[in-house]
């Protein structure tokens, strides 16, 4: 029966091309996108100039003193605003915790509120928390450390690479 309806039914000429050569056009455009390709090639003797700088190299003697210096340094740290701490009340868990000076220089503790602590040492300022929670415990044992040191800042203006506010501890 399907000879029947071919017979009945005329196929044009072009059916049979696009049955036989479909692939044809394909490859045609491929060849032609690998013909329009080019490569670039250096030159082996291709240098770019730059800039010939020294280096210096600082003797091993000078950087004792600014060791010795950075030491006495962190001894001495006063807390300041922006300063991450964790607070620790031996023996009381509800007194400990993670506290951040605020920008008036105080952190609050429960019971007693808040309590101001810029520009005191670690030890200072256990004692100042210490005295404030005298009158409500006996023989506390307080530890301050300090986390996160985030008042220690500079701005930097003028042409630098990244000018704004830089922090370091």
């Amino acid at each position: 029966m399907s000879n029947l309806i071919k017979s009945l039914i005329p196929i044009p000429k072009i059916y049979y091309y696009f049955k036989v050569y479909w692939r044809l056009p394909l490859w045609m455009c491929v060849a032609l996108l690998i013909g329009c390709s080019s490569t670039v090639s250096i030159p082996d003797n291709f240098v770019r100039p730059f800039a010939r700088q020294e280096i210096m190299v600082t003797p091993p003697g000078t950087l004792t003193g600014f060791q010795a210096a950075v030491t006495e340094n962190d001894e001495n740290y006063h807390l300041g605003t922006g300063d991450e701490m964790t607070v620790e009340v031996w023996g009381y868990p509800e007194l400990s915790g993670k506290h951040t000076v605020g920008p008036d220089g105080k952190i609050t503790l429960p019971l007693v509120g808040p309590i101001e602590l810029t520009n005191l040492s670690r030890e200072q300022a256990a004692k100042t928390i210490t005295a404030k929670l005298a009158p409500y415990y006996l023989d506390l044992s307080v530890a301050v450390r300090v986390d996160r040191y985030t008042s220690n800042r500079v701005l930097v203006l003028g042409r630098v690479a990244h000018p704004g506010e830089v922090h370091f501890g």
